[in-house]
């Protein structure tokens, strides 16, 4: 009897991925000479910083300048970093929140200081 047919686990038998991460897209080989474009690059970016350790400072900036002058929503980075870690899923939108509303009272002040 072969593995996979003593395997009865859902998703165990031939063709199964082992993990979420070899489901995702992968970049040109660097070799193909075209440049990733604009989505690709912060795609990247996203993932870059949601495997990394810094991820919630990360997060936190990218709220702060969202709710500032930033036109890119914090949550591109905040829903990669909830599904990553789902135990801490609180800890990351308390952070979001605070991020958002730092910028906001900085972006009041700034305007507030341009009108004298």
């Amino acid at each position: 009897m072969s593995h996979a047919e003593s395997d009865s686990r859902p998703g165990s038998g031939v063709g199964a991925t082992s993990s979420a991460a070899d489901s995702r897209p992968h970049p040109p080989p660097p070799d193909s000479g075209k440049k990733p474009g604009p989505l690709r690059r912060l795609y990247e970016w996203v993932l870059h910083w949601a495997d990394t350790p810094h991820g919630a400072v990360a997060l936190f900036v990218l709220a702060f300048a969202e709710s500032s002058f930033f036109p890119i929503p914090p949550d591109v980075l905040l829903i990669p970093l909830a599904l990553g870690a789902r135990a801490r899923w609180w800890r990351f939108a308390l952070i979001c929140t605070l991020g958002s509303v730092s910028g906001g009272v900085a972006g009041y002040v700034i305007g507030l200081s341009l009108m004298e």
